[in-house]
């Protein structure tokens, strides 16, 4: 199989994948890219447009709303359960001292940016298992029958020569392949054909995943998507916001463009020979002009006109496009907003966030589950629950007041309470209702048993309690 071929899909995608990174690079990414994202005006030299695209300015809302939205996503941490001999695996994921939750929120980022992540279940030889992480762009070529998966194929850039202090890179292409025997993994790199001269691969390894001493008889990949793990390929969830930015800069550049031909006004003379002004002449209050005719005419040309005016209102309307795709949860309500409205503004905004999040998890819960059954521990005790609570939605003080006083005077259950308590945050995420409620049983036992107790004897002898326990 040659590594060098890619997917139909792949190659429809990459362009999409591609733009997206960009703009989540930012300005120096898009720049570079020149008449990829900026096209020449006509007839524009290379110096004048270098000058046309240098004046522009990238609003780099894309990075930006995919930050606001992770940060709204992991401000609880995820809930992890593992077998105990698996804990010390999640502080070193991925053997590059990356601990569970930063390589969850790693790879959130990458979901937002192209809309699909794969991450790859592997193992040195006797060694522990570990995961890592391959973007979209990596994942060249795959195929599958129904449920079962064939292969897959990464490419990745790796050194030459780790031992020199050189840094020539050479792409590599790591193959996961399903056999009669089981799943084997083939390492290629790029080389010159002695005879032809021209470029091919070289297979430098083929191994075998074991288990337990039994080759694998599926592929230790997770290919996460925006809704649901597999194959199938989805637009990047924020292309059309990536496409707004685009056309927002490309108007910056025109508006930028002509402030710089308009801003400054141009002093003119008519009625005079032009060989005595070959040379122009000096404009400023400590000189004056000498001229003979008496019916020549001075002046200055000054923009006037709509021209510039429909820039700025295209800027403002891609602006509050912007907004409209994403990143307006990044921003508090204005003004008054019935309730629900903003129920309904928030659901809306929320729910690619949420789609995202979901898939995430269950992507990432099964890459552990291959990690717990490559350990020799049992796949169903991992879970992982996700923080679908994207708003700070903490109840006043005054609220949680009132459900005390309904709770003691026997309007609403103790699981009603906890429930409300729990939803406006005042109970921490990650303590379940079961736990607070004996929580609660167990501090009013010790509040019972401390009342019952003859403290106050023990202090007006000037002992304390608690030496005297320790000292008996």
């Amino acid at each position: 199989m040659a590594g060098k071929e890619t997917h139909p899909t792949y190659k429809k995608y990459d362009e999409l994948w591609t733009r997206c990174r960009d703009c989540f690079k930012g300005e120096d990414s898009i720049k570079a890219k020149g008449p990829t994202y900026l096209p020449y005006l006509t007839e524009q030299a290379t110096e004048e447009y270098n000058s046309y695209k240098d004046r522009a300015v990238f609003l780099n809302t894309f990075h930006r709303t995919i930050t606001g939205l992770v940060g709204g996503a992991m401000r609880k941490r995820p809930l992890i359960n593992v077998p105990s001999g698996m804990e010390p695996l999640l502080d070193d994921v991925d053997l590059m001292g990356t601990n569970i939750e930063d390589f969850i929120k790693q790879t959130l980022i990458e979901l937002f940016i192209t809309g699909r992540v794969i991450t790859v279940c592997d193992r040195f030889e006797e060694g522990r298992p570990y995961l890592t992480r391959y973007l979209a762009e990596n994942f060249v070529n795959w195929s599958y029958a129904g449920m079962v998966e064939k292969y897959a194929v990464f490419c990745e850039e790796v050194e030459l020569d780790p031992s020199s202090f050189t840094h020539e890179t050479v792409d590599q292409y790591r193959a996961y392949i399903m056999e009669e025997e089981g799943v084997f993994v083939y390492t290629m790199r790029e080389a010159i054909d002695e005879e032809t001269n021209e470029p091919t691969l070289i297979t430098t390894n083929v191994v075998p995943l074991t288990l337990r001493g039994e080759t694998l008889k599926r592929l230790p990949i997770t290919v996460i998507n925006t809704t649901e793990c597999g194959f199938k390929v989805e637009e990047p969830p924020l292309l059309d916001l990536a496409n707004v930015c685009l056309s927002h800069y490309r108007s910056s550049a025109d508006l930028e463009h002509g402030r710089h031909f308009t801003a400054l006004p141009q002093a003119y003379i008519t009625g005079v020979d032009p060989d005595e002004y070959m040379n122009g002449v000096h404009v400023g209050g400590s000189r004056a002009w000498l001229i003979p005719n008496e019916q020549a005419k001075v002046g200055f040309l000054e923009f006037s006109g709509q021209g510039l005016g429909s820039l700025e209102k295209a800027i403002d309307q891609k602006e509050r496009m912007m907004a409209i795709l994403g990143a307006r949860l990044l921003e508090g309500p204005k003004g008054v907003e019935a309730a629900e409205t903003a129920r309904i503004r928030q659901n809306t905004e929320t729910s690619i966030l949420g789609s995202l999040v979901r898939s995430l998890g269950r992507g990432i819960e099964r890459s552990l589950k291959i990690m717990a059954e490559w350990e020799g521990y049992n796949p169903e005790e991992v879970s992982i629950e996700m923080n679908t609570d994207f708003i700070d939605v903490k109840i006043p003080y005054q609220e949680v007041i009132a459900l005390v006083q309904s709770y003691q005077m026997g309007g609403i259950s103790m699981d009603t309470l906890l429930h409300n308590l729990k939803k406006g945050e005042i109970i921490p995420h990650d303590v379940s209702i079961e736990e607070e409620r004996d929580k609660i049983v167990e501090d009013t036992f010790t509040s019972q048993w401390e009342k019952e107790d003859n403290r106050g004897e023990v202090l007006e002898g000037g002992q304390e309690p608690f030496r005297e326990v320790a000292n008996a």
